[in-house]
């Protein structure tokens, strides 16, 4: 019987020992990655999509939902949707309306109109289910709108790649109209080079007329001069004694000029010859103030010497003296000329003394001349009338061809002009052309890009491997908690009294404590190996693993020890109300800022919040700063707690031994 008895007490131990891994096992367990079970989600899709020129974006859509796995879906009418969403056949549904395919083809159209789908959650199902339903369903209206997007731009890089086409057609016609141009232009300048020649050659040909009414004018002048100083010879031939005197007179101022001449070229050669001398000393002397001056800096920098030597360089660069020597040469040379001239001059002159006797002759030669001469001065006067009025006649012409010349260069230019203009035009246009085709080119691959044109690349920090992992910090800790709140309830108020070391009338106080604490200690050991096995754990630190759990149980322990043995009943409603509050005020599940303020107030006062980060460290990654930081709070709560019960126990050991 008492074998039976003791038996039955260890397995209530093992009982107790292991409800912190039964409590956190089966949870996470059930839900250790319930993402991969999503396509297991029923969901019906009514699709009323109406096919347009042999296309269904309807279809095409279910298609791609089906592919990505996401969901189970069912395509049902809208009548099965409906009652299978009453009756939680499906989480939710989506119709696709019939103009759906419409409105996505006729997304380039200024009359385009949203394409709409209807998603309807049945929240009262599975609220958790219809939130991860929309987020499906907006990947897709993402994907959807990508699409769309993709349809549109390539549209529009069509549409504005055909441009540079368009503007090539244009460009030939203005290449037609170049060519035109460019043979109106070539033919009006041969025009106007015919006119500008006509002209040219009509002026050389008036200014030939003019020339021949000049020369006219001075033939006739020059006839009556001849015919005046004809009938001047005629009367000056018949006074012989006045003509001998006035030769004679002429032979004798010939002999004197002569004379004189020779004087003046000898006095000429005398003075250039001086003048050559003192030139050549000037030379020498210019030539010696400038070698002094670059030999000599102190002199250089007397200010009167300063100027000298300036100007001594001034009349040698400017070469004067040479100059002036050749001048002087050339005089020399020009009156050895006069006076040679003057002497083959008067040479010839004496021979007008043998004219005298002649002038019988000449008289009856010139008066014969005279006659000739007015008859010719006559037809010279009537040939001078008829070239002015040639030549005035020529002047109405020249002008008529210089107004037709101009207007013609006039209409050339123009041409030339408009040309230009047109060429210029081609010109721009060609490389507009050009420049719009590297630039629409850019266009290429555009409708993909903006498909997807923002891609978020998610770099995680502090990566969870899995849902259930990310959850283990706080239902471990929720567990330890509950198993240090068993113990005492289980052994702690057996009212059997079977377990004398766990006892409330274990007047051993301290041993009760210590026995507590390694109760808890084999919990801590238990949970974290059983679920090591049991559950895909990927721990940082084997040791930091189980320190955590070891101080986290024996933390708990003390907390509610110190409730229950202080307080009795009241402890242990005050220990549930803290597990109460902890399951919302530790930040184990919802970030703490999205819960309401008290629970915000009280966060930093719960010991979960503590006991999370630390297995948080240990499970995932370990950030030395925050696992100090959290250990050593953990542990003030642990020697706090330790403490006063230690206090209690001898407090209560003493007032024993008193009585």
């Amino acid at each position: 019987m008492k074998d039976k008895k003791k038996i039955f007490n260890i397995i209530i131990i093992i009982g107790v020992l292991i409800i912190p891994f039964m409590y956190s096992f089966f949870y996470l367990k059930a839900f250790w990655d319930p993402y991969k079970q999503m396509n297991e989600i029923p969901v019906a899709i009514v699709n009323l999509d109406k096919t347009v020129n042999s296309t269904n974006k309807g279809e095409e859509l279910i298609k791609n939902i089906k592919a990505s796995d996401s969901l189970k879906v069912s395509v049902v009418n809208k009548e099965d949707a409906t009652n299978g969403l009453q009756d939680k056949d499906y989480y939710a549904i989506i119709e696709i309306p019939e103009d759906f395919t419409e409105n996505l083809l006729n997304s380039k159209e200024s009359s385009r109109k949203k394409a709409t789908i209807t998603y309807s959650p049945n929240q009262k199902s599975n609220y958790l289910a219809s939130q991860i339903i929309s987020r499906v369903v907006l990947e897709t209206e993402k994907k959807l709108n990508g699409t769309v997007s993709k349809t549109v731009v390539s549209n529009l890089v069509d549409s504005i790649q055909s441009v540079p086409i368009q503007l090539e057609e244009i460009n030939k016609g203005i290449n037609q109209m170049q060519e035109g141009t460019s043979k109106l232009e070539s033919g009006s300048k041969e025009i106007s080079n015919s006119t500008n020649t006509l002209n040219n050659s009509y002026y050389e040909f008036n200014q030939g007329i003019n020339t021949l009414k000049e020369g006219t004018k001075t033939l006739t002048e020059s006839e009556e001069k001849f015919n005046k100083a004809l009938s001047q010879l005629e009367t000056s031939t018949k006074n012989t004694d006045e003509i001998s005197l006035s030769i004679n007179a002429l032979i004798s101022a010939s002999t004197t000029m002569n004379n004189k001449v020779s004087e003046f070229d000898s006095n000429l050669n005398t003075y250039i010859d001086n003048t050559n001398i003192s030139l050549q000393t000037s030379s020498q002397l210019i030539e010696g103030i400038i070698t002094i001056g670059n030999s000599n800096s102190q002199l250089l920098a007397d200010e009167n010497f300063q100027r000298l030597y300036q100007t001594a360089i001034q009349i040698k660069n400017s070469n004067a003296i040479n100059t002036l020597q050749k001048g002087g040469n050339s005089l020399k040379e020009a009156s050895s000329i006069l006076k040679a001239g003057m002497t083959t001059f008067n040479n010839n002159i004496t021979g007008l003394n043998k004219i005298p006797s002649n002038l019988e002759i000449l008289t009856s030669s010139i008066s014969q001349l005279k006659n000739a001469s007015d008859q010719i001065l006559t037809g010279a006067n009537n040939l001078n009338h008829g070239m002015l009025s040639l030549y005035e006649n020529s002047l109405k012409i020249q002008s008529g061809i210089s107004s037709l010349n101009s207007a013609n260069n006039t209409l050339y230019q123009g041409i030339s002009t408009l040309n230009n203009s047109v060429t210029s035009s081609n010109t721009t246009l060609s490389t507009k052309i050009n420049d719009t085709k590297q630039e629409t080119e850019k266009l290429n691959g555009l409708d993909s890009y903006t498909e997807n044109a923002v891609t978020i690349e998610e770099k995680d920090m502090n990566e969870v491997s899995s849902y259930g992992t990310a959850f283990a910090p706080y239902f471990i800790s929720i567990s330890l908690w509950v198993g240090a709140l068993m113990l005492f309830i289980i052994l702690y108020y057996d009212v059997k009294d079977r377990f004398k070391v766990f006892s409330r009338n274990n007047e051993n106080k301290l041993q009760r404590t210590l026995a507590y604490m390694l109760l808890a200690t084999g919990q801590a050991i238990i949970l974290g190996t059983l679920l090591l096995i049991g559950l895909d754990f990927k721990i940082t630190n084997i040791f930091l693993y189980y320190f955590s759990l070891i101080l986290t149980a024996n933390t708990f322990i003390a907390i509610i020890e110190f409730l229950i043995v202080n307080f009795k009943d009241i402890g242990k409603f005050l220990a549930l109300v803290m597990l109460v509050l902890q399951l919302a005020a530790s930040g184990g599940t919802f970030p703490i800022e999205t819960v309401p303020k008290f629970f915000q107030t009280i966060y930093n006062f719960m010991p979960m919040k503590y006991t999370i980060n630390i297995f948080r460290e240990s499970l995932i990654t370990i950030e030395n700063s925050l696992l100090g930081k959290n250990i050593l709070v953990v542990i003030l709560l642990l020697i706090i707690f330790i403490i006063i019960n230690i206090i209690n126990d001898i407090k209560h050991k003493y007032i024993k031994e008193s009585k």
